[in-house]
């Protein structure tokens, strides 16, 4: 069974001669004002993967009086290239941008990671104002 790894909210990642280089982790996330925009990118780890099988990940973010703030669902084949399925080859990565979601609410967010309806992964962060 597919399950999520790592989960991280940062400000970019990028690739650097194969090395994913995570910039700024965020332990608090700090938009001008409350509702206000702030860009990021929630990058997770996947493992225990199959090769082409179709997986279904929802993502979501939560915010502290439990309603759904962001929710996004994926559909992807786990196909990587026949020169490099092994069995040690049954992990993978994605990371991605999301550009000025307009948080409404202060406090505790959580950051929700869900393959197949069965795994999940969550990391809670809390939201709060920087221009006050």
């Amino acid at each position: 069974m597919a399950k999520i790894g790592y989960v991280i909210v940062c400000e970019e990642v990028f690739n650097d001669n194969g090395d994913a280089i995570i910039k700024k982790p965020y332990n608090v996330i700090t938009p001008y004002s409350i509702p206000g925009n702030f860009s990021l990118v929630l990058a997770f780890s996947m493992f225990d993967l199959e090769t082409n099988i179709q997986y279904k990940l929802n993502i979501e973010i939560i915010q502290p009086d439990n309603t759904t703030l962001i929710e996004q669902i994926m559909d992807f084949d786990f196909s990587p290239p026949p020169e490099q399925i092994s069995n040690s080859l049954a992990s993978g990565g994605i990371n991605l941008k999301f550009n000025n979601i307009l948080f409404k609410q202060e406090g505790m967010h959580t950051f929700k990671i869900t393959i197949n309806g069965q795994s999940f992964n969550e990391i809670m962060i809390p939201v709060y104002p920087s221009g006050q």
